[in-house]
């Protein structure tokens, strides 16, 4: 049962990269709204 667990966290770690290239993306659009100078 290794198999899915290691798919499970393989998705977990593609999807917390995802949505760390987004938050980059938006703090760089957008770099007021996190206090930025």
């Amino acid at each position: 049962m290794a198999g899915p667990f290691r798919c499970t966290a393989a998705w977990e770690t593609v999807f917390k990269g995802i949505a760390q290239t987004v938050e980059i993306l938006l703090c760089a659009e957008d770099p007021t709204e996190r206090g930025f100078p």
